[in-house]
Order: C-alpha cells, then sequence, then structure tokens
C-alpha cells in the first residue's frame, strides 16, 4: 500500500520567494493499482513525484510504502529518457541493477519484448525518441519495482509511438504487479491507462477528485468510450478541468 500525507511542501520561486506547491494533499494506492495524477501545468505534479520517490525529503507529512525495503524497490520514468550516452543500450538497463546473470537475462528479455533486440550492443545517439523511451521503459522495470514512478513520459511523442508504448506499458505493469504513479497533463492519455484517476488543484495541488475507471482493457486515448468520457468529464467539471482541455504538443518521432 502507497500512503501519501503531504502537509506542506514549499521550495523557493525564481525571486528567492518560498513558493507553497502542495498542501492538505491526501492520496494511497492499493498494491498493483494503476493511479494516474492529472493537473494543471504548475499544480505541484512532478514536485509530489519527488517527494514520493524520495529525491526531495524538505517537506512536511509523510510517504508509507508497504513492503518496500530499500530505495531499489521504487522505478522512475521521467520526460526524457535520461540515457547515458557513453553506454551500449543493454548496459543502459544494467545501470540501475547489479549487472548479475539474472539481471542481465531479465534485461535482455525486456529490451526483446520491446523490439529492440537487435540494437543492444547500439549507443543512445544511433536511436529514434521513440528507442530512446522504450530503454527507459525497460530500465524502469528491471529492477521488478514495487512501485513506479512516471512522469509524462510519452509526452513528446507523436501519437502512433506513444500510443505503442502505453501498449508496452500497461503489458509489462500487468506481468510485474507494480504499482504505478503516472503523472500526465492529458486526460485522454490518464482514462486511457488509469484504474483511478487523482485530479490535483491549482496550486498549492491537493486532491479535489477520485475517479475509478471500470473501462474495459486495452484501451487507447482514441478510442470511443475514451472519448465519450473525456467529453461528460468536460462537461461535468468544467472548472475543475479548465486546464485540461488542451491537447498536448506533440513532436514527431525521428
Amino acid at each position: 500500500m502507497l500512503d501519501i500525507a503531504i502537509d506542506r511542501k514549499t521550495y523557493p520561486d525564481r525571486a528567492g520567494a518560498p513558493h507553497l506547491a502542495l498542501a492538505g494533499l491526501r492520496l494511497e494506492a492499493a498494491p498493483g493499482e494503476f493511479v494516474c495524477v492529472v493537473g494543471p501545468s504548475g499544480c505541484g505534479k512532478s514536485t509530489l513525484l519527488n517527494v514520493v520517490g524520495g529525491l526531495d525529503r524538505d517537506v512536511e507529512g509523510r510517504v508509507r510504502l508497504t513492503g518496500a525495503d530499500s530505495a531499489h524497490d521504487i522505478g522512475f520514468m521521467f520526460q526524457e529518457p535520461r540515457l547515458m550516452p557513453w553506454l551500449t543500450v543493454l548496459d543502459n538497463v544494467l545501470l540501475v541493477t547489479d549487472a548479475s546473470p539474472t539481471a542481465q537475462r531479465r534485461a535482455r528479455e525486456l529490451l526483446t519484448a520491446m523490439g529492440l533486440a537487435d540494437v543492444l550492443d547500439a549507443y543512445p545517439g544511433r536511436l529514434s525518441g521513440g528507442m530512446q523511451r522504450r530503454v527507459a521503459l525497460a530500465r524502469a522495470f528491471v529492477i521488478e519495482p514495487k512501485l513506479l514512478l512516471m512522469d509524462e513520459p510519452f509526452v513528446s511523442l507523436d501519437v502512433p509511438t506513444a500510443n505503442r508504448l502505453r501498449a508496452m506499458l500497461v503489458e509489462q505493469w500487468q506481468r510485474s504487479g507494480a504499482t504505478v504513479l503516472f503523472v500526465t497533463h492529458d486526460l485522454r492519455e490518464a482514462l486511457a491507462l488509469a484504474d483511478r484517476i487523482c485530479f490535483l488543484s491549482a496550486a498549492p495541488g491537493r486532491v479535489v477528485l477520485e475517479l475509478p475507471l471500470a473501462l474495459a482493457r486495452p484501451r487507447a486515448p482514441d478510442d470511443a468510450a475514451v472519448q465519450a468520457l473525456h467529453a461528460e468529464l468536460l462537461a461535468r467539471h468544467p472548472e475543475l478541468l479548465a486546464g485540461l482541455t488542451s491537447e498536448p504538443h506533440e513532436i514527431q518521432d525521428e
């Protein structure tokens, strides 16, 4: 069980004044649950992930992950792939492991499942943006995390590439049983992925609406059921979702 209770999180703004990013935020996630956190820009979504992942400990509150023994029980995937350019594809995945024979076997299996068996010895500079994200996704799962934190990992990809990666993510999540906390500003993406969506207010961010989803899997952002629920939510909560109506900027994957 993931139990988050953030009473207050501040950090200095550009002028050095304290900015209240999160306040009174309560969020829970059951083991194996896929939770999307949605909110407008600047509401504290990325700050929340940094606190949950232990990257930022300067916070009033607590984060508890039942059954986690160490930081190795938590996987990350960020907006950028964050691959080491001097390491091969395989070595980038093994970077977060002990590089044991078991870890090497799992890394190869994950990369093969993601269609990257032919580029294990290639360097990131030779890969397209979509391929680099697949490497980052394999690296996130190779440690078999109990909790996977994802910060808008598909935001800069074209629609077909992003949809392919979402399908790969769901497949690996279902196999692993990890709890996923996935941050996005794209409501359709959240509807396509989540078991439950938590909507954050404008800063200071707090959960103002929770939406369990019963839509059948697999689903994609352009599915009819997702589109219908998206329209229903915008009609039912126009003020709450005012910051979520714009489509994310799409950059063509090379």
